[in-house]
C-alpha cells in the first residue's frame, strides 16, 4: 500500500484501536520496519528544498494522524520537518498564530538538520508583529539555513551585523514588499557557501545593495525589478557568474556609468528583460559585456535602442562584442519574422520568438516552486 492509499483510509476504521490495526491483515504496511516506513514517508513530500504545505492533506502532519505507530515514526524523522513555509497560503491568513506555532514545532522536530525556509507576506491589517515574529522565528535558526526565500518589509529585516553566521546557506531569495526610505547600512552576510542569490529589492538608497554579499562567489544571480544602477554595481563585482537573469525596472532607469568592461568568462546563460522600451542605456550596458562562453540568451528586443533599421542590428552587434557563439537565442517582443533573424544570425543553431521561457531554462524562485507544488495538490 502506498502512502497516499494509506492516507485515504483515515477515519474509515475509527472504531479500531492501534493494536487492532497492527494485527489486521489489511494493513501489511504497518508490519514494515520503522526505518523503511520513515524512508517511505520522505517520498510523500516534494523533493527538498521545495516546502510542503504547512497544514492540510499534503503536509507531513497528515502522516501523524493515521495511527499511533505512524505518528511516533513521523515525529522522530527529522527529514520530514526541515522544509518550512510560513504565510504562503492566503487561505490560512486568519490562522496566523496556528501557523507560527506549527512552524515552531517543525523547527524543533527537524533537530539539527539543514533548513529550507520560505516566508511569505501577510497583507491583512495589523500583522506587523506577526511578520516580525515569523522572521524572528526563522532567524533564531539562521545557522541551519541552507535555502531561504523571504518576502519581508524593509523595516522588518535588512541583513545586518546582528544576524550572525549563515555558514551553510547556499541560496538566498530576498524580496522587499515596500521601498526602503531610510539609510539602513547592510553588512556582508557571513555565508561562505552562498552561490545563488535572487533579489527583488527596490531600494531608494541602492548603493547599499551591492554590499549584501561577496559577489565573486556567486555563480547564479537573479535581479528582479532592478534599475541599471543596481545591476551595474553588482555585476562589477561578480565575474564568476554561470547563469544570470535580469529584469529591469522602468522606474528610475538611470543610465549606468560604464567605466570598464564586464568580463564573464564562465557565463553560459543570460536572461535580460525590461519594463520599458527604447533604452539606449541598455545597449551601452550590454556592449560592455565580454562573455565568450555564453551559450543561451533570452533578450527583450523592445528594450533596446530603436535604430532607424528598427533595431535589427542591435542583437548581432551585441553578440559580436560579447565574443560568443550562441547555441540558443530566445527573443521577446521581436521586431521581425523568424526567417529574418535566421538570415541575419545564420550561425545560431536555434532561434525562438517567445515571451516566456520553458522549464528547461531552470527554476529560479522557491516562492514560485512552492506555489506550483501547492497548485498540484489542490
Amino acid at each position: 500500500m502506498s502512502v497516499d492509499e494509506a492516507v485515504l483510509v483515515e477515519g474509515q476504521n475509527s472504531t479500531n484501536n492501534d493494536e487492532d490495526l497492527l494485527l489486521s491483515p489489511y494493513y501489511p504496511v504497518l508490519t514494515l520496519p520503522s526505518e523503511l516506513i520513515s524512508e517511505i514517508f520522505t517520498h510523500y513530500l516534494p523533493a527538498y528544498p521545495i516546502c510542503p504545505p504547512l497544514l492540510g492533506y499534503a503536509s507531513p502532519t497528515k502522516l501523524t494522524q493515521i495511527c499511533r505507530q505512524w505518528r511516533e515514526i513521523a515525529h522522530t524523522t527529522p527529514a520530514l520537518w526541515g522544509a518550512i513555509e510560513l504565510f504562503m497560503n492566503s487561505e490560512l491568513d486568519e490562522f496566523v498564530d496556528l501557523q507560527l506555532e506549527t512552524a515552531r514545532t517543525w523547527l524543533a522536530r527537524s533537530c539539527s538538520l539543514p533548513l529550507s525556509i520560505v516566508l511569505g507576506y501577510l497583507t491583512m491589517d495589523e500583522t506587523t508583529k506577526q511578520m516580525e515574529d515569523g522572521i524572528g522565528l526563522f532567524l533564531a535558526h539562521r545557522s541551519r539555513w541552507e535555502y531561504a526565500a523571504l518576502i519581508v518589509s524593509s523595516t522588518t529585516w535588512i541583513p545586518g551585523p546582528m544576524d550572525g553566521g549563515m555558514r551553510i546557506l547556499r541560496q538566498l531569495d530576498l524580496a522587499y514588499s515596500d521601498t526602503n526610505t531610510q539609510r539602513h547600512p547592510i553588512t556582508v552576510l557571513d555565508a561562505p557557501h552562498l552561490t545563488t542569490i535572487l533579489l527583488d529589492c527596490d531600494f531608494v538608497y541602492w548603493e547599499f545593495v551591492p554590499a549584501l554579499a561577496v559577489w565573486s562567489q556567486i555563480t547564479r544571480l537573479s535581479l528582479r525589478h532592478s534599475t541599471l544602477n543596481v545591476v551595474a554595481a553588482i555585476l562589477r563585482d561578480a565575474p564568476n557568474l554561470v547563469q544570470c537573469k535580469i529584469a529591469l525596472n522602468a522606474r528610475r532607469a538611470v543610465s549606468p556609468a560604464v567605466e570598464r568592461l564586464y568580463e564573464f568568462l564562465q557565463l553560459e546563460m543570460l536572461i535580460i528583460t525590461a519594463g520599458f522600451s527604447d533604452g539606449e542605456a541598455v545597449d551601452e550596458f550590454l556592449m560592455a559585456f565580454r562573455a565568450p562562453n555564453l551559450r543561451r540568451l533570452h533578450i527583450d528586443q523592445d528594450m533596446l535602442s530603436h535604430h532607424p533599421a528598427n533595431n535589427l542590428t542591435s542583437i548581432p552587434l551585441i553578440l559580436k562584442v560579447m565574443g560568443c557563439r550562441l547555441e540558443q537565442l530566445s527573443i521577446a517582443h521581436p521586431q521581425h519574422s523568424l526567417a529574418t533573424y535566421q538570415e541575419v544570425l545564420p550561425d545560431i543553431g536555434l532561434i525562438q520568438l517567445r515571451h516566456r521561457l520553458p522549464k528547461d531554462w531552470g527554476a529560479w524562485d522557491l516562492h514560485a516552486e512552492y506555489r506550483s507544488q501547492l497548485t498540484d495538490y489542490q
